[in-house]
């Protein structure tokens, strides 16, 4: 079952980051379903260094593969050599959510709790404006 191989799973050696993307998306795209959410979990502490590419090529590429209607998103863990900025910029770029996960409890919030907002999407591309009334905020950041 899937428990039995995440629960066989252990760490060591180097991260491929970049081809595991290109081999999830790769997997993704022939297994697209129109009529489904097509997205990518990708759990890692983000980082990469095998086969490197440049933070900017791979956003790029991400960024192009979004427009084929498949989402990435990232979980990430590990402590000391977790990568947030490059984990959070990957999820933006594949119009996905980012989440770090610390422990059991952060854990089952993500992935149970607020499952259906990490992997349902109830918009894409939304963009927000806010302005202040001068009279009523004298200043913000």
């Amino acid at each position: 079952t899937i428990l039995n191989i995440v629960e066989s799973l252990t760490a060591n050696g180097g991260t491929w980051g970049t081809g595991g993307i290109e081999k999830a998306y790769e997997l993704a795209e022939a297994n697209f379903d129109p009529n489904a959410v097509n997205r990518i979990m990708l759990v890692t502490d983000g980082d990469f260094n095998i086969g490197l590419m440049d933070a900017d090529s791979l956003e790029k590429y991400i960024t192009s593969k979004r427009e084929t209607g498949i989402f990435l998103s990232v979980l990430g863990f590990g402590m000391g050599n977790y990568h947030d900025t490059t984990m959070k910029a990957l999820a933006n770029h594949g119009n996905g959510v980012a989440a770090y996960i610390d422990g059991l409890e952060e854990a089952h919030k993500v992935m149970v709790t607020e499952a259906s907002s990490t992997i349902f999407p109830i918009a894409k591309d939304v963009k927000i404006q806010i302005e202040f009334n001068p009279k009523m905020v004298a200043e913000y950041r």
